[in-house]
C-alpha cells in the first residue's frame, strides 16, 4: 500500500523507509527478513520463472535461513498506469 499511496516501486521508499520498518507494524518479530519484488508480470508462472533466473531473488527464495514466507499478488497504480505486482517477504522469526 505504501508503494502504491506514494508511487514508487522501490525496495526503499522515497522517505528512505525499507521493507523492515514495516514489519512491527504486523507484530512480525524476526531475526532476518528478505523481499523480492517484481511488476508487470500478468502471469504467475511466468513470475515464478524469473524470480528464479534473477540470482538474487533465488538466493532469497531457496536461503535455508528463511522459515516463514508473505505473498502479495494484487494490482497498483504506479507511473499512471495499474500494473500487477508481486510483493515476497522471507524471514525468521525470533
Amino acid at each position: 500500500s505504501d508503494m502504491d499511496e506514494l508511487n514508487y516501486f522501490e525496495h526503499t521508499n522515497p522517505y528512505g523507509k525499507k521493507f523492515k520498518d514495516f514489519l512491527p507494524n504486523i507484530d512480525y518479530d524476526y531475526i532476518i527478513a528478505g523481499e523480492n519484488l517484481a511488476l508487470n508480470f500478468y502471469h504467475k508462472e511466468k513470475l515464478l520463472d524469473a524470480l528464479m533466473a534473477s540470482a538474487s531473488h533465488k538466493k532469497n527464495i531457496i536461503n535455508p535461513n528463511f522459515s516463514d514466507i508473505a505473498i502479495y499478488y494484487g494490482e497498483i497504480k504506479i507511473f499512471e498506469r495499474t500494473r500487477p505486482i508481486a510483493v515476497m517477504i522471507l524471514g525468521r522469526e525470533k
